[in-house]
């Protein structure tokens, strides 16, 4: 036993191969870390403010064509911000080139059903920092894009119905008439979890109508904040999740799903248990 003993003892002095290695590859770490830093290589924000990244990804209909973002750092003066527009590619890498242009971001580019417009969201025409997000329409094939909502409190999401005659989109409560004013005199005081503004469901037209209008429809009231939505098939209802309050803590603890008529009516309860219940897809 003594034997034994003495090569465990000998054994756990000696470093093993395993912990060699390691020691080795951290050493080689630290090595590139110091080479990197001497040369000006390291990962900084500065440095990350000359990479441009891509999000919100969208495909046509029909898979020809692949609409994205690119974000873009702005460093000019006292600029100091990121700038977004839609790009597009076809599916086969042949072309690839920007589709929205100007000082104004747009985002969240999703096409028609018949794959010949695309929509988007961006606060071009607002005025200052008060401008809202609102739906943008434009055609694939080139031209000026157009302005589908105004809507105060702006769009936060948006959905083609299916058979491409509707926009569905959700939107918080404006602000009231006496919360402008005390807003203009500086008189806005923020009270934590008083006086929320809910987010509901809408539909807007994407054709005018004869008096050149899009018409809106709100399709949910009350104290419910809705999340999430989608269109049924043959686009004549809406099914959406909802919580009791717009704060973070609640969508992590109670949510439910409800349907409502496209045409507007009452909504009706779909799934109501405890627990979160949330993007709703037919």
């Amino acid at each position: 036993m003594s034997g034994i003993t003495q090569a465990l003892r000998l054994r756990a002095d000696r470093p093993t191969r395993r912990s060699a290695a390691s020691a080795g590859l951290l050493l080689l770490l630290l090595l590139v870390g110091s080479v990197s830093a001497e040369e000006g290589d390291r990962w900084t924000s500065a440095h990350s403010m000359k990479f441009r990244s891509i999000s919100q990804t969208a495909i046509s209909p029909d898979g020809t064509l692949v609409a994205y973002v690119v974000r873009t750092p702005v460093m000019d003066g006292e600029k100091s911000e990121y700038l977004s527009h839609i790009w597009m590619a076809s599916a086969d890498g042949e072309s690839d080139a920007q589709f929205t242009r100007g000082s104004v971001s747009c985002t969240s580019p999703s096409f028609s059903p018949d794959g010949r417009s695309l929509a988007f969201l961006s606060t071009r025409g607002g005025e200052g920092d008060d401008a809202k997000s609102q739906i943008w329409s434009i055609a694939v094939n080139g031209g000026e894009a157009e302005r589908v909502t105004e809507i105060g409190s702006g769009v936060s999401s948006f959905r083609w119905s299916p058979d491409g005659n509707h926009l569905g989109f959700l939107s918080r409560d404006p602000q009231t008439e006496n919360e402008k004013e005390r807003k203009k005199e500086k008189r806005d005081v923020i009270l934590v979890d008083q006086n929320f503004k809910y987010g509901h469901l809408y539909t807007v037209p994407v054709a005018k109508d004869a008096e050149g209008e899009r018409p809106t429809q709100r399709l949910t009231e009350g104290d419910l904040h809705v999340t999430s939505f989608d269109w049924s098939p043959d686009s004549q209802r809406l099914v959406y999740s909802h919580q009791p309050d717009p704060r973070l803590n609640t969508g992590f603890s109670e949510s439910d799903l409800s349907t409502v008529a496209a045409a507007g009516g009452h909504s009706t309860a779909l799934v109501t248990q405890p627990g979160v219940d949330t993007s709703p897809r037919f």
